[in-house]
């Protein structure tokens, strides 16, 4: 049989006895399931209330997440690549379609002819594969954004803790199904 010491209606220690002697002969007897920290009062066993913590337990926590997850499925289209090297694409775009209509400014022609002499390509195919790419990221970066502005009016509008992991949920579902959409 299992028997419980009760101290103060909190059930402080359990054992298993074949005989009801010595110290814990008045204990009383509990079911299997009952342990340290549940409630007793004379005839009923209470399991302790545990406390589930937030997981973001504040917004600033929760927009962290959502920063950290835009990130790393931004990745996955664009590759790792560093924050200046991603700043640099939207000019480098603007100079690549300059440069395919003869009408690149000399810094424009500089950047491109550096980067195509590195990589042992004609200007004209580094501005082909520059602007290939930009086609394909510009409608991600849009999804992207979007989805971010409208997981952060989310997160403005909760009032639980709790429910912060709920909208990063939400909207990481939203983000694969985009992906999926766009058979990334």
């Amino acid at each position: 049989m299992r028997l419980v010491d009760v101290k103060n209606g909190v059930v402080e220690n359990v054992i298993d006895a074949e005989f009801r002697v010595g110290p814990w002969a008045d204990w009383p007897e509990a079911t299997s399931e009952v342990g340290p920290g549940w409630t007793f009062d004379g005839s009923d066993f209470v399991p302790p209330v545990v406390e589930v913590r937030p997981v973001f337990p504040t917004r600033d926590a929760a927009q962290t997440a959502l920063i950290d997850w835009i990130s790393s499925f931004e990745d996955r289209v664009t590759g790792k690549r560093s924050i200046g090297e991603k700043l640099s694409w939207i000019p480098k775009e603007a100079a690549a379609h300059a440069y395919k209509v003869d009408a690149a400014s000399d810094a424009q022609k500089a950047v491109i002819d550096a980067e195509a002499g590195l990589l042992g390509i004609t200007g004209n195919a580094l501005c082909d594969k520059i602007i290939a790419k930009a086609d394909i990221y510009h409608p991600v970066a849009a999804q992207i954004a979007g989805l971010r502005g409208a997981t952060e009016v989310a997160l403005d509008a909760v009032t639980d803790p709790h429910d912060y992991e709920v909208v990063l949920a939400a909207s990481q579902a939203q983000a694969q199904a985009v992906a999926d959409g766009m058979g990334l």
